[in-house]
């Protein structure tokens, strides 16, 4: 499959909603040799290199047509193959299936959603108490995922952390974090937002996730992005009552050995 141009050129229909916000804010302009398309179903798949994670593979079919899994299928093998992928993502449903069967030494997939707003979202009663968190707060919002939110993504430190807000109970201690991360050049993804289980019931992690989204968009994000474990429907709620929309299902596996052409295409 040659590499193509970004975003892909596709005589099908126009993509889903949430796969166009995706194409637009949740990855990034791939480099030379990192993105490919297949003119004939339309499928589109990308290597993204991710810190925590290794090297991936994320394959997606724009008009969402079941039907598109042996395509799928097809280019994790060649793709996945070439660029020496760790890990392949893939919605969840017909496509993660048929890589499931194709690929038995494939993990047991992580499923997680994709989300995206570019709307200020309700005020949030809570809100007035969200401050901003500099370097000497990091000791303290380490200690506070590690408690609450052992499978956060971004950590104090990291280059792409734009900044931390929180929420400091009133002897100080902080009870609730949460990040601007920028994993796409120039939209805001909001990562690890946890909140003390002493604390919960507040309405704080409302609060910090209401005040990331407003003052990225003031700051003029042309959006602002979110993904959550599909087994967090609490977050999900919540997030969706600040106004923020779905746009994917996925799931990550790992494989054990890569994504080789021969001896991982028995079904």
């Amino acid at each position: 499959m040659p590499a193509g141009t970004w975003p892909p050129p596709t005589h099908r229909p126009e993509p889903r909603p949430g796969v166009a916000a995706w194409l637009r804010w949740g990855v990034a302009q791939p480099e030379p040799g990192c993105a490919w398309h297949d003119p004939v179903s339309g499928v589109v798949a990308l290597v993204r290199h991710r810190r925590a994670y290794g090297t991936g593979l994320v394959v997606v079919d724009p008009a969402g047509d079941p039907g598109t899994a042996d395509a799928v299928v097809d280019v994790v093998r060649h793709v996945g193959g070439e660029s020496g992928a760790d890990f392949v993502t893939v919605e969840r449903g017909p496509w993660a299936r048929a890589l499931a069967d194709a690929f038995p030494a494939l993990s047991a997939p992580a499923e997680w959603d994709w989300m995206w707003t570019t709307s200020a979202p309700p005020a949030v009663p809570a809100e007035d108490q969200v401050v901003p968190l500099r370097a000497d707060d990091h000791a303290a919002i380490t200690a506070l995922l590690a408690a609450e939110s052992p499978r956060h993504s971004a950590e104090p430190g990291e280059a792409a952390v734009r900044g931390w807000l929180g929420v400091r109970a009133p002897d100080g201690a902080l009870i609730a974090c949460g990040a601007d991360y920028e994993a796409v050049p120039g939209v805001p993804l909001l990562a690890s937002i946890a909140v003390a289980t002493t604390a919960r019931g507040q309405g704080l992690g409302a609060a910090v996730t209401a005040r990331l989204t407003r003052d990225a968009l003031a700051a003029g994000a042309a959006a602002v992005t979110i993904d959550l474990y599909a087994d967090n429907p609490a977050a999900r709620r919540l997030y969706e009552r600040l106004g923020y929309r779905m746009a994917l299902h996925l799931a990550s596996s790992r494989f054990a050995d890569g994504p080789g052409p021969a001896e991982d295409s028995a079904r």
